[in-house]
């Protein structure tokens, strides 16, 4: 599965790069510097979702920004897919390709570029630019910090938490820390009980990322077990995907990672688990649960319960989410009323 998958990502990652373009995002005669914003995926957490807080960077830092990710295909013109069409023929490997593909939007710019930012400096896009260029890498938090941001690659970092600022001091001293917001830190929130159905609406299962600190089995375990927690206590349930995963690696793990075989109409019910994230009513009380997710911060509302279960993680996890109840993942066959959650309350 390992080998497919790596094989899958190689293509994307080679197909995505013909709709890479750069573009004006903010432009001011007042700024100062020119930086070139790179993201490459437009949904994922890291990518171009990030745009309101790129504006945030161009406000404190002063810097015009200029865009260099992918678009979606009604968005590119002919001549700049021909443009990479002919880089492509010129490359010797994908890491060739992306070096001429960046340099060459480069040169077009009538400013000078003074600094990268991107999202995370661990992608595979990010880290060949960052050989090739003498510029300056910043990267911003794109989510609650894990054990897979360390060790931070670069010497500056645009912080989303004034609790990530504390960690970030005790483990990448070395790093130079700007905020530029709060959205990721501590909600308002007590310790409570869940006593009945009455205190309940609706579960919403924030789901992870397969292989992204959790496998693809556990994953498969964890979803079944919140299904039939689900179905025990009678709250109906949305399973709200990881923005890399998708329903077609959801599929696949309920189908081929089951010890027993499932029946088609077992998969269809799971399967439907997935699509009324927005019928949801927002006068609903609403149970939170999931395994270190970032919804667990701010996509929440007052008046929610919330739930993290743990899997064995880094300790750095420990102290960002130390604040929600926890329970060991296998915990959840034996969870009922009365049930220890985080209530999320007004200040």
């Amino acid at each position: 599965m390992k080998k497919l998958l790596q094989l899958r990502i190689q293509v994307f990652q080679y197909s995505k790069l013909f709709f890479f373009n750069s573009f004006d995002l903010i432009l001011d005669e007042e700024n100062k510097d020119t930086s070139i914003w790179v993201y490459d995926n437009i949904k994922n957490p890291d990518g171009y979702v990030l745009i309101d807080f790129i504006k945030k960077i161009s406000n404190k830092k002063k810097t015009n920004i200029i865009a260099f990710g992918p678009k979606r295909l009604f968005q590119v013109s002919i001549f700049s897919f021909l443009e990479r069409v002919k880089i492509f023929f010129i490359s010797s490997s994908f890491e060739d390709f992306v070096e001429k593909v960046f340099i060459n939007e480069i040169k077009k710019q009538k400013s000078p570029i003074k600094n990268i930012i991107v999202g995370s400096s661990k992608g595979t896009i990010t880290k060949i630019i960052s050989k090739v260029s003498n510029f300056d890498i910043y990267e911003m938090q794109h989510g609650v910090l894990d054990d897979s941001y360390f060790p931070l690659e670069v010497h500056n970092f645009f912080t989303r938490s004034n609790d990530s600022i504390k960690i970030l001091e005790k483990y990448a001293s070395n790093v130079s820390l700007v905020s530029i917001s709060n959205d990721l830190g501590i909600p308002p929130h007590k310790q409570t009980l869940i006593t009945s159905n009455n205190d309940i609406d609706q579960i919403i299962l924030w789901s992870k990322n397969p292989d992204g600190g959790i496998s693809w089995s556990e994953l498969k375990l964890f979803e079944d077990r919140i299904i039939n927690f689900s179905k025990r206590i009678s709250i109906p349930l949305i399973i709200k995907l990881h923005p890399r995963d998708s329903k077609i690696k959801f599929l696949f793990r309920h189908i081929f990672l089951n010890k027993e075989t499932e029946t088609g109409k077992n998969i269809f019910r799971k399967l439907s688990y997935l699509d009324k994230f927005n019928k949801m009513q927002s006068s609903q009380t609403i149970l939170h649960l999931s395994c270190y997710s970032s919804a667990l911060f701010n996509l929440v509302k007052e008046n929610d319960f919330a739930i993290n279960f743990v899997n064995t993680r880094a300790d750095i996890l420990k102290e960002s989410y130390f604040w929600l109840q926890s329970y060991p993942l296998n915990f959840l066959n034996k969870l009922d009323y009365p049930i220890k959650a985080t209530k999320f309350i007004n200040e």
